[in-house]
């Protein structure tokens, strides 16, 4: 079964093209990674969604555990930072077979 990595973020308004720019890079990052499927980036819709929401898909848990703490990205989340209001909302969800 398959393990996805659901992420939700605020970003200040004045900075969305460059978290843009900054979750490119990290999905070029992920892309090498043991076990990543697919990533599917959803920016704000409002009114129904107004924050941006990242979905990273991995074959097993051990793989999305193995992303959420490996030093790959952490050093990525060092960086987004300024670009953030508040923290990061991360769920791991068991994907339907």
């Amino acid at each position: 079964m398959t393990v996805s990595i659901v992420t939700q973020t605020s970003v200040r308004p004045e900075r969305a093209e460059d978290f843009a720019r900054w979750q490119g890079e990290t999905s070029s990052i992920i892309a090498a990674f043991p076990g990543f499927i697919e990533q599917r980036l959803l920016p704000p819709n409002p009114p129904l969604q107004v924050d941006w929401v990242i979905l990273q898909r991995f074959e097993t848990l051990v793989g999305a555990q193995a992303w959420l703490a490996s030093s790959q990205r952490q050093k990525r989340i060092e960086g987004v930072g300024p670009m953030l209001v508040g923290r990061d909302d991360v769920h791991l969800v068991h994907d339907d077979a």
